[in-house]
C-alpha cells in the first residue's frame, strides 16, 4: 500500500480531490495502511519527503490539511516515552524546515508557502500530542528540558570535569526548579543519586556530587534542601559567625609599618575588563569561609600614592599622564592599591567590610570572553577556576534588584564586574557618611555630584547613598575621592579643617558637573 504523501502526489488534480475528499470521510474510523505503523515513522516519512520537496512537487494547502489530519487521528498512544520521542522528531522537524526555508530561492514561492503551512500545523500537533497526557505544550516543553539538562548533570558513570556541569546549571537555573513528568524535582534526583553512589562506594562519582554540591548550595534560587543533601555526606553546616571571618582574616594579614600597607601576598587576584584595555583600575579576589559567607577583595589601583593630587584631578586631558600608567595593575607586578573586603552571607547579606591601604599582585589580566572559556576548561589552574566559580556564585546569591539575576554565562563576567564596583562605591559612600567626609555623591535625581551626602539607589538594600571611585585613572570624581579617602579616612581630619575642605573642592566639583552637563 503506497503511502499517504505518495498517493497525493502521483494522482491527477482531479484525483486528489477525490482522495483528499475520502480522508475527511474517514476521519473518524482512521486509516488502515499497513506502512504507517508508528506515529514516529509516519513523521519521519513525511518529513524525508518535505526536505526534499521542491517547486514541482510541493504540498497544497488542502493535501497538507489532510496529512496532519490523518496523523491526528492516528495519535493512539499516551505513554510518556512515545509522547517525548514524538515531541523529538517534531522538534528536529520543524528545525530542518527553518533550515531550508533559508536556503529557498525567490521563485520557490509556492515551496515557501507550502512549508509555512506545515510549520503552522507542526506546532497544532504538538499541542495535541501535549494533551494526551494531560499537559500544554509549554510545559511538556519544560519537563523534556528538564529531564535532558539533569542527564546531563546527574546520569553519569565517568565524571571528568565538573566545571563544564558548573557552567549548565549556571546557564540553565530556571529549568532546574521544573520537574520531571513524575513530579520529581532537582533536589529529589540530587539525593537518590548520591544516595545510589554512597551505597554502590563509588568515590570517583561522590568526589563529583560533592563538588557540585558545595556549587549550587550558595545558589539563592535552586531550592535544594541543604541539610537533607549534606546529611549523605555526614558534613554539618558550621555555627554562622558572621563578621569574625573578615576580622580574622585582617588580623592573619602581613603589615608593612614602613609604608602603613597590608601586603596581600596570599592573594589570587584576577583583573576583568575589555579585549583593548590596556590600563587596569581595578581587580577582585574571593574566598569562601567555614562558616558558609564569601569574602570579597574589591582592589583599585592608588593613584595618590604615587603623587598625584588635585593638580591631577585639574587636569582634563584624554591622554593619561606617566604617573598613572605607572599605576595600571599589570598582571605579575606588585602595585598599592586601595582594598575593601566584604565579608557577604551565604543569603546574600553584607555582615562586614573593610577599607585598607594595601600591596596587591594580580595574578591574571582576563577579558570577559575569558571568563565562560575558565568554567569549561580543563588546563586553567585551579586557583582561576575556582576565583571564577565562586564570583559567580557569589553574584548570583548578592542582591541587587538594578542588575539581572542569572544572566547568561557569555555575560556575566560585565554583569559581575558591574555589581561590584557599584558595592564598592556604595560602601565608600558610606564611610564618607558615617565620617561626616565631604565625599563626592552622586545625586539620583539630576545625575550630578554633591559634596553632601545625596540620595541614590544602585540597587543594594544596605545602601542609599554612592560615591563612585573604581576608575581613577579615568575618571575625575574616583580620582578626588581617592583623595578624600587618603586625606579624611587614613588620616585624622578636623571638623574644622573638613569644612575647609568644602570650600576648596565647591568649585572643583561645579566644574566636574558642568562638564557632565554638556
Amino acid at each position: 500500500m503506497q503511502s499517504i504523501v505518495g498517493l497525493l502526489k502521483k494522482g491527477t488534480l482531479s484525483q486528489k480531490k477525490v482522495y483528499a475528499k475520502y480522508l475527511e470521510n474517514q476521519m473518524g474510523e482512521g486509516l488502515p495502511y499497513k506502512s504507517f505503523k508508528r506515529e514516529s515513522i509516519e513523521l519521519l516519512e513525511l518529513k524525508k519527503y518535505v526536505i526534499n520537496m521542491g517547486e514541482d512537487d510541493y504540498l497544497t494547502k488542502g493535501e497538507v490539511n489532510n496529512i496532519f489530519r490523518y496523523l491526528v487521528n492516528n495519535l493512539k498512544y499516551s505513554k510518556y516515552s512515545n509522547i517525548k520521542n514524538l515531541v523529538k522528531v517534531l522538534r528536529e522537524f520543524r528545525e530542518e524546515i527553518l533550515y531550508k526555508i533559508d536556503r529557498l530561492e525567490e521563485n520557490e514561492k509556492n515551496t515557501l508557502n507550502s512549508l509555512k503551512h506545515i510549520l503552522f500545523h507542526i506546532d497544532l500537533l504538538k499541542e495535541l500530542i501535549a494533551r494526551k497526557i494531560n499537559l500544554n505544550y509549554e510545559s511538556l516543553d519544560k519537563i523534556i528540558k528538564f529531564e535532558n539538562l539533569i542527564k546531563e548533570i546527574i546520569n553519569k558513570d565517568k565524571v571528568n570535569d565538573a566545571n563544564k556541569v558548573i557552567a549548565l546549571i549556571i546557564d540553565n537555573i530556571e529549568i532546574l526548579n521544573y520537574h520531571d513528568h513524575k513530579g520529581r524535582t532537582f533536589n529529589d534526583l540530587l539525593y537518590n543519586a548520591i544516595l545510589n553512589s554512597k551505597l554502590n562506594d563509588h568515590t570517583e562519582l561522590l568526589k563529583y556530587y560533592r563538588e557540585i554540591l558545595n556549587f549550587i548550595l550558595n545558589i539563592k534560587r535552586l531550592n535544594l534542601s541543604e541539610d537533607m543533601l549534606l546529611g549523605l555526606f555526614e558534613l554539618e553546616r558550621p555555627k554562622i559567625e558572621y563578621g569574625n571571618a573578615l576580622n580574622n582574616k585582617i588580623f592573619d594579614l602581613k603589615y608593612d609599618e614602613k609604608t602603613g600597607r597590608y601586603l596581600l601576598t596570599n592573594e589570587f587576584i584576577i583583573s576583568i575588563d575589555n579585549e583593548d584595555t590596556k590600563r587596569y583600575d581595578d581587580a577582585l579576589s574571593i574566598e569562601t569561609t567555614p562558616y558558609g559567607s564569601y569574602i570579597l577583595g574589591i582592589h583599585i589601583t592608588d593613584l595618590p600614592s604615587l603623587g598625584i593630587y588635585v593638580s591631577e584631578i585639574l587636569n582634563y586631558e584624554k591622554n593619561i599622564s606617566p604617573s598613572k600608567m605607572k599605576a595600571s595593575l599589570e598582571e605579575f607586578q606588585k602595585k598599592n592599591a586601595l582594598t575593601i573586603f566584604v565579608e557577604i552571607s551565604k543569603e546574600g547579606f553584607i555582615v562586614n567590610y573593610k577599607l585598607l591601604k594595601t600591596r596587591i599582585e594580580v595574578d591574571r589580566n582576563l577579558i570577559y570572553d575569558d571568563f565562560s572559556k575558565i568554567l569549561s576548561d580543563k588546563g586553567s589552574r585551579p586557583e582561576l577556576t575556582e576565583t571564577v566559580i565562586n564570583l559567580t556564585s557569589l553574584y548570583n546569591v548578592l542582591e541587587n534588584d538594578k542588575l539581572p539575576k542569572n544572566p547568561n554565562i557569555n555575560s556575566i563576567a560585565v554583569a559581575i564586574v558591574k555589581k561590584h564596583m557599584l558595592l564598592y562605591g556604595c560602601i565608600v559612600g558610606n564611610i564618607f557618611a558615617e565620617n561626616k567626609i565631604p565625599g563626592l555623591y552622586l545625586n539620583e535625581a539630576n545625575n550630578l555630584y554633591s559634596l553632601d551626602k545625596s540620595n541614590y539607589n544602585a540597587g543594594f538594600e544596605t545602601f542609599d547613598m554612592y560615591s563612585r571611585s573604581t576608575s581613577p585613572m579615568y575618571d575625575n570624581p574616583s580620582l578626588l575621592n581617592q583623595y578624600l579617602i587618603h586625606e579624611c579616612v587614613f588620616k585624622s581630619m578636623s571638623l574644622q579643617n573638613k569644612e575647609r575642605l568644602c570650600y576648596v573642592l565647591a568649585p572643583i566639583v561645579d566644574d566636574i558637573n558642568r562638564k557632565r552637563k554638556q
